[in-house]
């Protein structure tokens, strides 16, 4: 289940900022969206793992 484009601008904020927090802010322009980052980070991970790209999970 690959990433969808919101879900890639969202981890590249991530990536840009370098906190949840800071990318929460200037994407939701609110502290509170540091849920859906983590979300995504978490939905990446997965991927990830499934992919063999990440292993010992």
């Amino acid at each position: 289940m690959p990433l969808s484009d919101e879900e890639r601008r969202v981890l590249q904020e991530l990536v840009n900022e370098g906190s949840v927090r800071k990318a929460a802010i200037k994407l939701f322009n609110s502290i509170k969206g540091r849920f859906v980052i983590r979300r995504v980070v978490r939905k990446a991970l997965k991927h990830l793992i499934r992919m063999g790209v990440i292993t010992g999970y």
